[in-house]
């Protein structure tokens, strides 16, 4: 049987665990694709949580290391590392001024260079 101390614990490490994974995902995926929106998104962060956690369990298992405790230490280290890679507190652009920086960056400059003045007045 499980004790009352083990059992909150336990506990306490799975939630660590899956907080730190999940602002991982969601920091990744705004990052990387800060257009996406709803379902879509939610979905992408889902996979992306899943997939950090698989990884991370390999590279501890790889070495020998993959425990509770190194493990959840090393989500937790994975996503403060996260968090200062893409701009603690920064905002990603939005829809609009990403769609106008990918339409200069892929036509022709001045036709989007008179563009992007005109939307900013």
């Amino acid at each position: 049987m499980v004790s009352t101390g083990s059992y909150i614990l336990s506990a306490a490490l799975l939630a660590v665990l899956a907080l730190s994974l999940g602002y991982s995902a969601v920091r990744l995926r705004r990052r990387l694709l800060p257009a996406w929106e709803g379902a879509p998104a939610h979905l992408v962060e889902a996979i992306v949580g899943i997939a950090l956690l698989i990884w991370t369990s390999e590279l501890l298992g790889v070495v020998n290391i993959l425990y509770a405790g190194t493990l959840v230490a090393s989500s937790v280290a994975l996503s403060v590392g996260i968090a200062f890679a893409s701009g603690f507190g920064r905002r990603p652009p939005g829809k609009r001024r990403l769609c106008l920086r990918l339409f200069y960056t892929y036509s022709n400059v001045d036709n989007a260079n008179t563009i992007v003045r005109e939307q900013d007045g």
